[in-house]
C-alpha cells in the first residue's frame, strides 16, 4: 500500500544509504510473507548470512558474530585470538549495499518473496563504525579499482562452472545416485533427462542479472 511505501521510505531516509530508497518501495510491495538475506562472504569464499522479515530489513540493523568470517569451512572454531576474547567475541554490524538488492527466484515462491542484499561489516555495532577491510568483498573491489587506474581496463568474468547433480538420500547413510544414467556426452538423450533442472538454473540466473 502507499501508506507502507511512505512508511519504509523514511526509514530508508534513516538509513542514508544508497539505493536504500528504492529498496524500500520494492520490499513494500513485496508479498506479505517476505524476507531479506544479508549476505557476506567469508574467507572461503562462502555466503554467510542473516535471514530478517523485509518489514525489519531497513531499522534496527542486522549483526553477526566478529569471527564468523575467519572461521573454517565446516564452521569449526579453531582458535580464539587474544584480541577477539578480550573483547568479549563482540557481533559486528552489517553493512547493507542497497543498490544489490535481488528477489532470488529459486528460493521464493507463491507464498512469499526472498530477497538478498550483499553486505560488507563494520567494526563495531553502530552505523558510524569503520569498515573492516580484511574482506574479500573489499579485497576484491580494491583490486579492480587498482586495475582500473593503472589500465583503464575493467574485469569481466568468463567462469565455467560445473557442479554434479545427484537424487537427494532418501535416508541418512543410504547412497546417492546419480540424476541421470549415461556416459554420452552431448547427447540429446542424456540431457532430456534433466532438462528442466537446467532450465530452471538457467532461468534463475537471469532473473539476478547473470546472462550465460
Amino acid at each position: 500500500t502507499a501508506e507502507i511505501v511512505d512508511e519504509l521510505r523514511g526509514v530508508a531516509g534513516l538509513v542514508e544509504a544508497p539505493g536504500a530508497a528504492a529498496a524500500a518501495e520494492v520490499l513494500a510491495r513485496a508479498k506479505k510473507h517476505a524476507y531479506v538475506r544479508f549476505e557476506v562472504t567469508d574467507f572461503h569464499a562462502k555466503a554467510l548470512s542473516k535471514t530478517v522479515p523485509a518489514r525489519h530489513a531497513l531499522s534496527g540493523g542486522v549483526f553477526m558474530y566478529c569471527g564468523a568470517l575467519a572461521m573454517s569451512a565446516n564452521a569449526e572454531v579453531l582458535v580464539f585470538p587474544e584480541e577477539v576474547t578480550a573483547k568479549g567475541c563482540p557481533n559486528w554490524r552489517l553493512a547493507p549495499d542497497w543498490t544489490t538488492l535481488q528477489r532470488l527466484p529459486w528460493a521464493s515462491d507463491a507464498d512469499r518473496d526472498v530477497f538478498r542484499v550483499y553486505c560488507g561489516v563494520l567494526k563495531g555495532t553502530t552505523e558510524a563504525a569503520p569498515p573492516l577491510t580484511a574482506t574479500p568483498r573489499v579485497a576484491c573491489s580494491r583490486a579492480l579499482e587498482a586495475l582500473k587506474s593503472a589500465t583503464g581496463l575493467d574485469m569481466l568474468a568468463a567462469s565455467e562452472l560445473e557442479f554434479v547433480a545427484a537424487t537427494r538420500k532418501p535416508a541418512e547413510g543410504e547412497p546417492v545416485d546419480p540424476l541421470f544414467k549415461g556416459v554420452d556426452i552431448f547427447a540429446t538423450l542424456q540431457f532430456v533427462k534433466a532438462e528442466a533442472l537446467g532450465y530452471a538454473i538457467a532461468e534463475g540466473l537471469l532473473d539476478v542479472g547473470v546472462d550465460v
